[in-house]
């Protein structure tokens, strides 16, 4: 299915509100190191009311160096859907997780992309990955940057892989990359706030704009 779109790094109820009523198919959940940082008893909050305004949407919990152990006992504290898993673990981890998953890897400009494949192509022999999340590289931070990704490489992966293209989306842009890309889906975190802010005209502006790009290729 191509088309997705993903509103990540939610914190606060109305701007959960927000992502669903814009008709996002993906809203996300920061359980890492970040200034987005949820804790998972609000998370259930945002995702109930996500849900009661929009059934069909999904919870995306993101990890970054989580044990097993870790993100099973917030997914049942919080309740998302998948989990989104920074680095590309083996497929046997995956296999002990054995819930649906996001694995995302940091593209760094001029490197060499084969190790990342041959690492998603493992990952997915688990059976739990549906899709590989291509986010921009950055020597401290796993995500949330607001920096530009590398849309050559990204459009090399989405050719033979299913790619969600992060890094750097905002409304002005995710057209363009969603046309030069082609990728299953985008997500978008810094690029739909003010001043550090969810905000929800730039929420909707961003699904809007996406929609039509995706509809443009079909």
């Amino acid at each position: 299915m191509s088309g997705q779109i993903k509103i990540c790094g939610i914190s606060q109820e109305a701007h959960a509100e927000a992502v669903a009523e814009s008709g996002a198919d993906f809203i996300g959940f920061v359980f890492a190191e970040s200034r987005r940082r949820i804790e998972p008893w609000t998370a259930r909050i945002c995702i109930e009311r996500a849900k009661a305004i929009n059934p069909g949407i999904r919870a995306v919990g993101l990890f970054v160096k989580a044990t097993i152990e870790d993100i099973h006992a917030i997914r049942d504290e919080a309740g998302f859907d998948l989990a989104q898993i920074h680095g590309l673990p083996s497929a046997e981890w995956l296999e002990q997780l054995a819930i649906p998953v996001w694995v995302t890897a940091r593209v760094e400009p001029g490197s060499p992309v084969k190790p990342i494949e041959a690492g998603f192509i493992d990952a997915s022999e688990s059976g739990y990955v549906e899709a590989l999340l291509l986010d921009t590289y950055h020597p401290t931070l796993a995500g949330g940057t607001g920096m530009l990704g590398d849309w050559d490489a990204a459009r090399d992966f989405a050719n033979r892989h299913p790619v969600i293209l992060a890094g750097g989306l905002s409304p002005d842009n995710v057209g363009k990359a969603i046309v030069q890309v082609r990728p299953r889906g985008v997500d978008v975190s810094t690029g739909v706030e003010s001043d550090g802010i969810k905000d929800p005209a730039l929420i909707a502006a961003f699904v809007r704009n996406a929609r039509g790009a995706f509809a443009a290729l079909d």
